[in-house]
């Protein structure tokens, strides 16, 4: 059993909730499924996921920037978006977010798009 976190705040350099996850994921023994914005993604989280390896870094899209026309359900990766264009930020999200962490990071891969 593993515990999903999804925030922005633990990702972009805020301690406070950072610690908070750390500990609860340690006195519940459990690992940490951390979602992660590239984007967003501050350098300082790099050592930090380091040096905590019950969590796992995931890609989470690239930077919630909402693509959708006016009028429509939010959406990041789509909103009559080229499909190229999508890949080549979710491709470059990825790179960054292997380069910070120094490790392989969940997420989407190429295959799962078609």
């Amino acid at each position: 059993m593993s515990v999903a976190i999804i925030t922005s705040a633990a990702t972009t350099g805020v301690t406070e909730p950072r610690e908070v996850l750390t500990a609860r994921g340690a006195s519940a023994g459990m690992p940490v499924l951390l979602a992660v914005l590239p984007v967003l993604a501050a350098v300082a989280v790099g050592p930090w996921i380091e040096a905590h390896p019950s969590f796992t870094p995931c890609q989470h899209g690239y930077s919630h920037t909402n693509h959708a026309g006016a009028g429509a359900r939010a959406c990041e990766l789509g909103g009559g978006r080229p499909q190229a264009t999508v890949l080549d930020e979710l491709v470059r999200g990825r790179r960054r977010l292997q380069a910070l962490f120094g490790r392989p990071v969940i997420g989407w891969t190429a295959s799962s798009l078609r």
